[in-house]
């Protein structure tokens, strides 16, 4: 047995290793989004411990639009839905590069974080129910309204109505017990318009958020959610 052969490629399997955990160099190693996880992640109170920990399972960070087409479908979707954190994408690799990769998305969530809670949108306190039928339930803070949902499989595109407002068309993209839902920095102000109907709505903060989402080429800025139900 030639242990020097053995010995180089053990060294070679931690080296894939180590690399695959600095594609998220900020937060470690991704953690699957398991029932268990999920359920441990909202068990967690303090806030530095859990935004760290929903890092690691939010997998979707800093991906770029249509790279979940293979396990984003109509039939995936259904469910019911709690809010975790932003969610940042790009259209494209390249301006995804020139933004700073991965580590520099996982820093605009932060950024954006606060400005969403000025709005209602805080971890654990906004649930979305997707039905089979396309009707939908969107709760924030106890306090919920009906509506409808169309999922379109050619774009990747939903389109939510909540109440009396349609949301802009959103990117979806969906894997194992995550969803990320994303849109264009034009389009940003339209979703605040829903949770203002919810939990009430701060200009100043929407225009954050437009500020925050025009500050890069290519970037599509949203909500990730973790499936609950």
């Amino acid at each position: 047995m030639d242990f020097g052969k053995i010995r180089k490629l053990a060294s070679r399997c931690i080296l894939v290793t180590a690399l695959s955990c600095g594609t998220l160099a900020v937060s470690g190693c991704a953690v699957l989004a398991t029932t268990s996880a999920i359920t441990s992640l909202f068990k967690i109170k303090k806030t530095s411990k859990r935004i760290k920990r929903a890092k690691k399972i939010v997998t979707m960070i800093g991906s770029v639009i249509g790279a979940y087409a293979r396990t984003t479908s109509r039939k995936s979707l259904v469910g019911t839905w709690t809010y975790v954190m932003p969610a940042i994408q790009f259209d494209n690799e390249k301006n995804l590069s020139e933004a700073g990769g991965v580590p520099a998305c996982q820093n605009l969530t932060d950024e954006f974080t606060p400005i969403l809670e000025t709005i209602g949108l805080e971890f654990g306190k906004l649930q979305l129910t997707l039905k089979e039928d396309n009707t939908a339930v969107c709760t924030i803070a106890g306090k919920s309204l009906n509506g409808s949902y169309s999922y379109d499989d050619a774009t990747g595109k939903l389109v939510l109505k909540v109440g009396p407002v349609a949301l802009p068309a959103a990117y979806l993209s969906v894997e194992d017990q995550q969803m990320a839902m994303t849109f264009d920095a034009s389009r940003i102000a339209g979703v605040a318009k829903v949770a203002g109907l919810l939990g009430g709505i701060n200009a100043n903060s929407v225009m954050g958020l437009s500020n925050l989402t025009e500050s890069h080429d290519g970037m599509k800025a949203g909500l990730a959610f973790l499936k609950t139900e």
